[in-house]
């Protein structure tokens, strides 16, 4: 124990005027009457400031391209420029974006882009006529498309090579030389032949047991039994206690077999309907859609590492593994290509319980598990799609907490009809299986109708 000055150990915080003889008696002190506050500071002493991450070249030309867009958009429709990036760019401050487009050379960027995009649109191959015939519409979308694969070749071509030790990057460099000049056919056999080649062999997951009608032993079942509360524990712990409460541990073994299973949720998935969105369509056509992808929206769209395994039986830390450069150029590939190779699109399905005891395959619910690297891929698309507008009454597949936001509107109605002392009337629909029967081609023309490209 330290011996204090002659005028004793004063508390540190600010509204509290205690003296203490020792300093350790000061520090028990902080530690029982101000924690919160005294947690903090420690908080603040531990975590040097973090230093701010510099503008990679990828992300300054996005920035300039941005920019462009939204100087030849409209500067009655978009008054705040700065405002209007900032989805775009969700680690960067306001004040950020001001610094770099300040810049002479983020200036004469945005000069060359915009001279770029007003030379295309003076020519008149490329002006669109809303007086076309489809045929005609439909030539022009292809024309977009094959301009923007033009892009996004040119752009994997100025990568510089990749030099890594502990992984053949020897190939992806060379299709990266050559991209400019292989065929779509040729370039899609080579990039398969590649992610074949560096992703892990194919397993079967432990996990993964093909199921079985042999009788087990009473022991052999009470370790099965244990082993299964262990991983519930594991998992989540509350779970595992309504199991055990509900004495669920024991799987019915009146399992609905496939042939019952299959065709049902395969007619129910497929079905075609009359029921389209209106129509009223976008104003301009989301062509940025298909920019070419950035190592920043790699790193954004990482799947956690509790991410379940898809088929393939390759997890999300094998995934990480790969250098996140070599991934950069092979998604970009495959939005050259147009689409995913046929082995990563397969997928496992498992089916939930959604009731006790289940015995028809409406008591089920289906979970579809695609590849790691497919989800990956997909993931960045919907960061990008996440600037769509859509209506601000809707709750699902948005980042907010839906049923809060609904539980708060429905407690503010019944509020403000108890103090007014009026009638409340409300009403609750559930249809049945709404999201499984959404024909694809209702969502595909609701994609067109939001602007986004063919």
């Amino acid at each position: 124990v330290e011996a204090g000055p002659s005028q004793g150990f004063k508390c540190e915080h600010p509204d509290c005027n205690r003296v203490f003889r020792t300093k350790s008696g000061r520090g028990v002190h902080l530690n029982h009457a101000h924690k919160d506050w005294s947690d903090s500071r420690l908080l603040k002493e531990s975590c040097p400031k973090a230093k701010k991450s510099r503008w990679t070249e990828e992300e300054k030309r996005l920035l300039a391209r941005r920019v462009a867009a939204l100087t030849l958009e409209s500067e009655s429709k978009i008054l705040a420029i700065n405002q209007a990036l900032a989805p775009f760019f969700p680690d960067r401050t306001i004040e950020a974006i001001k610094g770099i487009r300040k810049k002479v050379e983020h200036q004469r960027l945005v000069s060359e882009l915009i001279n770029e995009i007003t030379q295309k649109t003076d020519d008149p191959s490329s002006t669109l006529d809303t007086s076309q015939s489809d045929p005609e519409m439909e030539r022009v979308e292809k024309n977009n498309s094959k301009d923007q694969e033009l892009e996004i070749r040119t752009y994997i071509h100025s990568l510089a090579d990749i030099d890594i030790v502990g992984i053949n990057v020897k190939a992806l460099n060379d299709i990266c030389n050559k991209i400019m000049h292989l065929e779509k056919q040729a370039l899609s056999e080579m990039i398969e032949m590649y992610v074949r080649d560096i992703l892990p062999p194919n397993y079967r997951n432990k996990n993964q047991r093909e199921h079985t009608s042999t009788k087990l032993s009473s022991k052999k079942m009470r370790r099965k039994k244990y082993a299964r509360v262990q991983h519930l524990w594991a998992k989540d712990r509350t779970r595992a206690w309504k199991a055990i409460d509900a004495d669920r541990l024991e799987k019915s073994e009146k399992l609905i077999p496939i042939n019952i299973l299959e065709p049902y949720w395969r007619a129910l998935v497929t079905i075609e309907t009359d029921a389209m969105p209106e129509d009223r369509k976008s104003e301009s056509v989301r062509h940025d859609l298909w920019d070419p992808i950035l190592e920043i929206e790699l790193r954004r769209a990482f799947p956690p590492n509790k991410s379940a395994p898809g088929p393939d039986g390759i997890t999300v830390r094998e995934i990480k593994q790969t250098p996140v450069s070599v991934l950069h150029r092979i998604f970009n590939i495959f939005m050259v290509r147009g689409g995913l190779p046929e082995f990563l699109l397969k997928s496992r399905t498992i089916f939930i319980d959604k009731k006790k005891d289940p015995t028809s395959p409406a008591d089920l619910r289906p979970i579809s598990i695609t590849p790691v690297l497919t989800r990956y891929f997909h993931e960045i698309i919907a960061n990008r799609l996440r600037t769509v507008e859509i209506d601000e009454r809707q709750r699902a597949f948005t980042n907010a907490d839906g049923c809060s936001e609904n539980i708060c509107l429905l407690d503010v109605a019944l509020r403000h009809a108890r103090r007014t002392l009026g009638s409340v009337y409300l009403a609750s629909t559930d249809i049945a299986k709404a999201y499984d029967s959404v024909s694809f081609k209702a969502l595909e023309r609701t994609m067109l109708l939001k602007g986004l490209p063919p």
